[in-house]
């Protein structure tokens, strides 16, 4: 029961089913009527399938469809059915009947629950199951085992324990002689040593229920430890949850807190927009005194802006350019004709100017190396032309820049229109 409420349910088995069943299986439990689902308690070897290596978010789908629909959780702890990594590692965990025969791995509450091996890893997946899922606003509790008491374990952990429990019973030997009657068949015990086996004193326990109850206790003893452990976890649960409520009381405060500060923010916002409200005015008031004193100046000459462009005069340029070219191009070839013109080249130059006929004229004998020479002084003109003509670019660039020839034909064509 909780809250006065009779909770009806039962086990679900998510694990076991095609995950996309889970909505279905949900809204029938619903409709159904279910209050409460106990999920997650057989199955170790899902939660680690190896050794360390946990999976913990594969049930979280269940608790969130659970809780959608008003249904309760119970969280299972998954330690009754061991996985068979442990088994592997830890065979001599493994439960014993009488006379010392192992239990097979692959049932249920086959092991022994007192082995240290066992409660270690057992304790180990239970705290990380309650951490990943204890705050979940569905589950409302935990199954500490299932099914215990299957088997009569025949361990030696569990008969230590038996003589324990005889010895915090009975006292002293001489006590349990007599309540046991062991006076018969020399059974009399001298000392606890004497005590060799569960299946040794079988038949001195056949009038008794002190077998059963020491098992009985053992496993009551684990279940009253998962459960002092889950009250542990649930009072660190109430202290983290005690600290958040304790922040969050303090919000009021830093609502208070947080008001005065925005009061002097509008404050100090209201002073910094009145001061620039006063640099507006200021601003204006001296806009009208410069328009003011602007009012008293009369232009007597305005300016005109010209009808077309003044410069640069295109046609001009390109005129001086190509009388520029030609003239350079002028000089060039006086430079190079005018003395063939002095000196006679050819029989027509000299019947020209001796006005004698030509009897006879000799060709121009030439040496093989002179002859070679032509074409390569030849070569050597044409590239002292073209070197002339690219060296002379930038020096005429630079005295047109230093003269001043074009600012001051523009100046002139601007003083003339």
């Amino acid at each position: 029961m909780t809250d006065g409420r009779v909770l009806f349910g039962a086990a679900y088995y998510y694990e076991y089913q095609a995950p996309e069943l889970l909505k279905t299986d949900l809204d029938l439990m619903a409709d159904a009527g279910f209050t409460v689902i106990r999920v997650g308690e057989s199955v170790w070897s899902t939660w680690e399938p190896e050794d360390g290596l946990f999976h913990l978010d594969w049930l979280q789908p269940v608790l969130d469809g659970a809780h959608e629909r008003g249904i309760a959780v119970v969280l299972g702890t998954p330690t009754y059915a061991v996985p068979p990594w442990l088994a592997r590692r830890y065979p001599e965990i493994a439960g014993e009947r009488a006379t010392g025969r192992r239990i097979p791995w692959g049932a249920r509450q086959e092991v022994d629950i007192t082995h240290p091996a066992f409660r270690f890893h057992a304790e180990r997946v239970i705290r990380k199951l309650v951490a990943r899922h204890g705050g979940h606003p569905a589950v409302i509790g935990y199954q500490v085992d299932n099914e215990p008491g299957n088997e009569l374990l025949h361990n030696n952990g569990v008969f230590e324990r038996f003589v324990d429990h005889l010895r915090h019973r009975y006292g002293d030997v001489e006590t349990l002689n007599r309540e046991w009657g062991l006076v018969y068949w020399s059974h009399r015990l001298c000392t606890w040593a004497d005590l060799l086996g569960l299946d040794e004193v079988s038949d001195l326990l056949k009038e008794t229920l002190d077998e059963e109850k020491t098992a009985d206790e053992t496993l009551t003893e684990i279940a009253e430890s998962e459960i002092k452990r889950q009250q542990g976890m649930l009072a660190d649960n109430e202290k983290g949850i005690a600290a958040i409520l304790q922040r969050l009381n303090l919000v009021p405060g830093a609502e208070v807190q947080l008001a005065a500060l925005d009061r002097d923010y509008q404050t100090k916002k209201a002073v910094y927009d009145g001061l620039l409200s006063q640099q507006a005015n200021i601003t204006l008031g001296a806009n009208a005194l410069t328009d003011k004193q602007g009012e008293s100046i009369d232009v007597i000459d305005p300016a005109n802006l010209p009808s077309q462009p003044v410069a640069p005069k295109r046609f001009m340029l390109s005129a001086i350019g190509v009388g520029l070219g030609l003239g350079v191009g002028l000089l060039l070839a006086g430079v190079f004709e005018v003395p063939r013109l002095l000196t006679i080249q050819s029989s027509e130059d000299a019947r020209h100017y001796t006005g004698l006929p030509v009897l006879i004229s000799v060709p121009e004998l030439l040496t093989p190396q002179e002859a070679r020479a032509i074409p390569r002084r030849r070569r050597l003109l044409l590239a002292a032309g073209v070197a002339i003509t690219v060296v002379s670019i930038p020096v005429l660039a630079f005295a047109l820049k230093m003269t001043h020839i074009f600012e001051l034909l523009m100046q002139s064509s601007s003083g003339r229109s």
